[in-house]
């Protein structure tokens, strides 16, 4: 049976903006990690970027139903919606803005042009955007239903949230709020660990791990 269309995809599927399908596929880790890496510090300016097709799982339309409260904080703030499938009406959001489908040049160039970026989620198992944007150096907030929030958690638990319009603007203010050296320490932590899932990385465990099982038989 087809999974409706606002549900997760029960394969493994990706919901980035580099990929118009309807049911696009993920891109492996290690291609991720190699294009998002841009060599410029995050920006100063309150920026934000939010990765991912207009579905309902997704949590979009939660941070952008957020995005009004986290400019009441932060009046300049800006929010980049990349991605095929989002609603016209974003566009009336004072701050949002829509990008539709990108090429992964231009992906690059909106992680390199954000300071932070978000996960809103409301399910999610294991999104590659997230550690694309940690593997870029981009504070990462996200909500705790979705699977990365592990590993964003072990940076600093102030960046998992709740899935909720309120708790994404209080997390995303929150991330704004920070001093710009603690923002920096931050974002080159996220950057290490993002290292962690390269393909360099990754075959290297596999390797100590498959040495393990061996010497244990």
């Amino acid at each position: 049976m087809s999974p409706s269309p606002g549900s997760p995809p029960t394969s493994s599927a990706r919901s980035s903006a580099t990929r118009p399908s309807a049911s696009p596929t993920r891109t492996s880790t290690p291609n991720a990690t190699s294009r998002c890496s841009p060599s410029r510090t995050p920006p100063d300016e309150p920026t934000a970027l939010t990765v991912g097709r207009g579905a309902r799982y997704k949590g979009v339309d939660l941070l952008v139903e957020a995005w009004p409260r986290v400019r009441e904080r932060h009046p300049e703030a800006t929010l980049h919606v990349a991605g095929a499938g989002h609603p016209d009406r974003y566009d009336e959001v004072p701050g949002v803005e829509r990008h539709g489908f990108v090429e992964e040049a231009r992906l690059v160039e909106l992680f390199a042009e954000s300071a932070l970026f978000v996960q809103p989620s409301r399910m999610d198992t294991f999104p590659v955007s997230t550690l694309e944007a940690l593997c870029a150096g981009r504070v990462p907030v996200v909500t705790e239903t979705a699977g990365t929030c592990s590993e964003v958690r072990a940076l600093d638990p102030a960046l998992v949230v709740e899935p909720t319009s309120r708790a994404l603007a209080a997390g995303v203010n929150r991330a704004f709020d920070r001093p710009p050296g603690e923002r920096a320490t931050l974002a080159a932590q996220a950057r290490e660990r993002g290292r962690t899932f390269d393909a360099a990385t990754r075959r290297a465990a596999f390797r100590r791990a498959f040495a393990d099982v061996v010497r244990r038989l």
